[in-house]
């Protein structure tokens, strides 16, 4: 009696030979013999072998073609076109040729160095924003947990524009301070937090704000937060008489 390689029900199987098959995760029993390959592997190998000599197919059409050298006849047809038109006396359908290769080569550049300067400007962005709104944070009193979330509803809000961070609503109009000129500062927009996400700040031991003190004495802060700060906040949270507490 011959064994089947892959079996539904191991029941099907003779008792003495059930030892023999292992279940499998795609459902059923399989034989387990060294060197064997179930066929549906055998398929998958095909297919990719079918797949990969259309690709090599393909590469063939390159064999032995020297770039540089297709460069140069390219080059060389292009003079022979120049030439006759030259001779034909079509001057005006030469330069404009010309020109028209030479625009497609400096807007293949222009849009190169674009997609450069952009991924630079939105770096650039995010590292001038990112330190403002946790310097912001940190000294408008925001609790060590809700850092990040603060950050990321100041990327949402600012965009770099000429070195400076400018504030947007959701309809696109900038926003601006007490004065109704000067673009709100991402400091001042932190602070506003307090009014609208209260929860995002860390609860003062006295009725007063975070940035104010409580009977002439200083207002406290947690290591954590401290160790958060940046240089800047951090001279000015000492300037003001903070106070670091260890819990």
């Amino acid at each position: 009696m011959s064994l089947q390689f892959n079996v539904s029900d191991i029941d099907s199987v003779p008792e003495e030979h059930r030892a023999l098959y292992s279940e499998v995760e795609s459902g059923g029993f399989q034989l387990q013999v060294e060197g064997a390959t179930s066929k549906e592997k055998l398929n998958e190998f095909r297919q990719n072998n079918v797949k990969l000599m259309k690709d090599l197919e393909g590469f063939k059409k390159f064999d032995g073609v020297d770039l540089d050298e297709y460069e140069a006849l390219k080059e060389e047809s292009q003079n022979i076109k120049d030439k006759k038109l030259l001779d034909s006396g079509k001057v005006d359908e030469l330069v404009e040729n010309r020109v028209s290769s030479m625009k497609g080569e400096y807007d293949k550049q222009i849009d190169d160095l674009t997609g450069k300067n952009n991924s630079l400007h939105g770096r650039l962005e995010g590292l001038i924003i990112d330190g403002a709104a946790k310097d912001a944070a940190v000294a408008a009193g925001v609790a060590a947990s809700a850092i990040e979330d603060v950050m990321y509803r100041v990327r949402n809000t600012f965009t770099l524009s000429e070195d400076k961070a400018i504030p947007s609503d959701r309809d696109g109009n900038v926003m601006y301070g007490v004065d109704g000129v000067t673009p709100l500062s991402i400091a001042d927009w932190v602070k506003d937090l307090s009014k609208t996400a209260p929860h995002l700040f860390a609860k003062s031991s006295g009725s007063n704000t975070p940035d104010e003190t409580s009977g002439g004495g200083a207002n406290s802060i947690t290591r954590a937060e401290f160790d958060a700060m940046g240089a800047v906040a951090r001279m000015s949270f000492a300037k003001k008489g903070g106070k670091v507490v260890d819990s």
